[in-house]
């Protein structure tokens, strides 16, 4: 003998359901939904970005803000939402030459 088993949620519960399971998607991939301005975030001595970040309208203000961050940081990442390429600087040599330089996301 089949049991099956049937729950009726009201309606209410199922559109929470979905919309904490949407928000915790949309929230593990920002980036994927990030289309406009320029992002602009400072990484640790090991090379790892804080968990914070800066977005600017535009590119001018991003790479304004990215000279104040590269006094207190070793290094800084700015990333074009809609080009999705990213440019890593260092306090040393200002721009890096590394394979993150215009690497598309």
């Amino acid at each position: 003998m089949n049991l099956i088993l049937s729950i009726s949620l009201p309606w209410e519960a199922v559109k929470v359901f979905i919309w904490i399971d949407g928000h915790t998607y949309v929230g593990a991939h920002l980036d994927d939904f990030t289309w406009e301005g320029v992002d602009v975030h400072a990484l640790d001595e090991n090379g790892d970005r804080y968990s914070w970040g800066d977005t600017c309208s535009d590119m001018e203000t991003a790479l304004h803000r990215k000279d104040e961050l590269l006094k207190k940081y070793p290094q800084v990442v700015v990333r074009d939402n809609v080009t999705r390429k990213e440019k890593m600087f260092s306090q040393e040599s200002n721009e890096l030459n590394s394979d993150n330089n215009d690497k598309e996301l």
